[in-house]
């Protein structure tokens, strides 16, 4: 009985949402409609080919990572679509140990790359904490992670090739062709097809975990006083309290720090391995429990201080391995999402009141309200980072009815309309569910933006649902 409680209760804790999960495959609510078939080219000579062919066709292209998009960023509604997924365009092009670079194909997964550099001692700099998306994919939307002396992914890219709508394919980086550096980097394809990029790599080391409950409305003074300026803690995060007894009024923090262990056998690069063996099914079938019993959610707090506390050393590979398969798929009732919001921290406890407000007043079930820090970073045209702050990362479960679509999308627009009195932002990968000016107010850049895309494709080659909506 009590290894069954440990299981279930260790599945869960392992649910940490960060970036897209689901696959917009399951056409729903909430899902733009699947286009044509996906081309799957193995070369960059076919890539080229289907570029010209869709272009002389006069019809368009969405561009597929690992088809996680939540939002039909890789599709496109309106007219016939070429939907290109470069996941068979996934080699390692060269690997330099001493200098901590790595060039890759586009379609490479991260947890494909790790393969190859966790033997030489390195380690990414930059992801999701997922590593079963593509690099290419994570260009695409600029992904940040737990890492947060990195900043987002496009601090850590030296240069990167792009196949643009007249097939040619250029050199991009801060000297040549600067001006695309910062465009298609969180551009979600919109400028062209990234086909190899160079990415820096740092060591890989062994971490300690730590971790502390505190009060939430102390988390932006504990995380300036406490984790920002000590050079020891790598990785942090901290995850409130989400029960109706408790909604947001806790949080427990968790960060690692630079471990004094040698155990070279720490080292071993093991996916999934170092991660509790839970089976995806039991991992389903406790978010599912959690999904539908209140008790269950009041409860997580007490869950987290029985199994979080638990004092646990890895390697930065390692604790950067966790896998999709450990999360809930969606059924024919309930599609799983994310949401996340950029505040500053002088504006934090006031965006937390108006949330919980928010989902009081909405029943909203928060699975999972997850904080990391993002380090102000500009060089991307649709930048989330324009200044330090706090991202929160909501995961919801929600009913598959109209009735349930339409209260979702109230919901949102509130809790974006919170971040924007906060003078905060939201992340665009997800649910396209913001009004177009509230997209305009959270980045009153895109206009630019449009105007640039249309300046270097100017037949509107490359396309998607969130440039059909918005643009």
């Amino acid at each position: 009985m009590f290894t069954h409680f440990r299981t279930l209760v260790l599945s869960f804790i392992l649910l940490l949402p960060t970036m897209m999960i689901q696959s917009a495959d399951n056409a729903a609510l909430f899902d733009i409609p699947m286009s044509d078939d996906v081309h799957m080219p193995k070369t960059v000579e076919e890539l080229t080919s289907l570029v010209q062919d869709a272009k002389k066709n006069k019809t368009t292209i969405s561009i597929v990572g690992a088809g996680k998009s939540q939002g039909g960023q890789t599709t496109a509604g309106k007219n016939k679509n070429y939907r290109i997924s470069l996941s068979k365009l996934n080699h390692l092009i060269t690997l330099d140990v001493l200098g901590k670079t790595v060039t890759v194909q586009a379609g490479m997964t991260w947890g494909q790359l790790q393969k190859y550099i966790a033997p030489h001692g390195l380690a990414v700099s930059c992801m999701q904490s997922y590593n079963d998306f593509s690099i290419g994919g994570s260009l695409g939307v600029n992904v940040h992670g737990q890492d947060f002396r990195h900043g987002p992914l496009i601090s850590t890219v030296q240069e990167f090739k792009l196949l643009q709508s007249d097939g040619t394919i250029i050199i991009v980086n801060h000297q040549k062709n600067a001006e695309l550096f910062g465009a298609a980097i969180g551009g979600y394809g919109l400028f062209g097809i990234i086909t190899e990029v160079t990415l820096k790599l740092v060591d890989d080391m062994l971490l300690d975990k730590f971790t502390e409950e505190i009060d939430a409305d102390e988390l932006a003074d504990y995380f300036i006083e406490h984790i920002k300026d000590n050079k020891e803690i790598e990785f942090y995060s901290a995850r409130f309290s989400i029960g109706s007894w408790n909604l947001l009024n806790k949080a427990f923090v968790i960060y690692y720090k630079k471990s004094e262990t040698s155990d070279q056998d720490l080292f071993d690069y093991a996916p999934d391995g170092f991660k509790a063996k839970v089976s995806n099914k039991s991992s389903a079938k406790t978010a599912a429990a959690f999904t539908k019993s209140s008790f269950l959610r009041n409860c997580r707090l007490w869950l987290e201080r029985l199994m979080l506390q638990k004092k646990i050393t890895m390697s930065r590979n390692n604790l950067m391995s966790y896998s999709l398969k450990s999360l809930p798929q969606d059924t024919n009732k309930i599609r799983y999402i994310l949401q996340e919001y950029f505040v500053p921290y002088e504006q934090l406890n006031s965006f937390i009141k108006k949330m919980k407000k928010i989902v009081k007043m909405s029943g909203v079930k928060l699975l999972n309200v997850t904080a990391r820090h993002i380090e102000k970073n500009t060089e991307a045209m649709l930048s989330f980072s324009g200044r330090e702050s706090c991202a929160l990362v909501l995961y919801i479960p929600v009913e598959k009815t109209e009735a349930e679509y339409a209260k979702t999308v109230l919901w949102t627009q509130h809790l974006i309309d919170a971040a924007l009195a906060c003078k905060g932002t939201y992340y665009l990968p997800y649910q396209l569910l913001a009004t177009k000016e509230q997209l305009h107010k959270a980045y009153p850049i895109f206009n630019d933006f449009v105007a640039l895309k249309k300046m270097y494709d100017p037949q509107e080659l490359f396309i998607n649902a969130l440039y059909e909506k918005y643009a």
